[in-house]
């Protein structure tokens, strides 16, 4: 568009498209390469589909594999899986657990550190050494040593795939009143849902705020 002066302006337009795959590897490749070649960033949000640690290391592994053969490989980030609480150790739904209301995750304290620790997720864990395994850089967007990476090598330049991860998990841990699990005993159910969140910014911010510093890091 042009100004009151008649110089022209440049606009910022943002085109953000969500696609409904939940499980991987694809079993539509071409159109898959289609999707990575009009895309410069690419969110994925899996990984609770799974309750197998080794199927989930494989099957993203596999599809890590397809997106790197692909003739264009935008900036691949991973936001880490959200937190279930359900009533196991670190939250996961298992058969035969039994809850009457979403628990909150008890934190356990390292002999390192005094101070207390959510157990890590075992899903994104799967989900890094399958990135690792398959020769990705795994860059995690809040440790101190991707930023001095990003100033001592030149991450824009890297031949190497990367795969970024956006923390979430921990973040979740925290917010086990934020499930609908109150709809259980308006629909007559004996269990709550402990997986899904409500619809609230306050919970997504981190994402938000994820993807802004790692395209900080990756196109600054």
């Amino acid at each position: 568009k042009q100004d009151n002066d008649g110089e022209k302006e440049m606009e910022d337009h943002v085109k953000i498209i969500y696609y409904t795959q939940a499980k991987v590897p694809s079993q539509w490749i071409t159109q898959l390469h289609e999707i990575l070649n009009e895309t410069d960033v690419l969110l994925l949000g899996m990984g609770l589909w799974w309750n197998s640690e080794m199927e989930l290391h494989r099957d993203f592994g596999l599809f890590l594999e397809q997106i790197s053969t692909a003739s264009k490989v935008p900036l691949l980030v991973h936001r880490e899986t959200t937190t279930q609480h359900f009533a196991s150790p670190d939250g996961s739904y298992g058969r035969g657990l039994f809850n009457t209301t979403c628990r909150a995750l008890e934190a356990k304290r390292t002999t390192t550190n005094s101070s207390n620790i959510i157990i890590p997720s075992w899903r994104d864990n799967a989900i890094r050494k399958a990135a690792v395994d398959r020769g990705y850089q795994v860059l995690n967007v809040d440790d101190p040593a991707t930023a001095t990476a990003a100033v001592s090598t030149n991450l824009k330049e890297q031949q190497q795939p990367q795969l970024w991860i956006v923390p979430l998990f921990h973040f979740s841990a925290t917010q086990h009143n934020q499930h609908p699990d109150l709809l259980h005993l308006r629909h007559a159910r004996t269990d709550p849902d402990c997986t899904h969140f409500c619809a609230s910014p306050y919970m997504w911010y981190p994402i938000w705020r994820g993807l802004r510093r790692t395209m900080e890091f990756k196109f600054q």
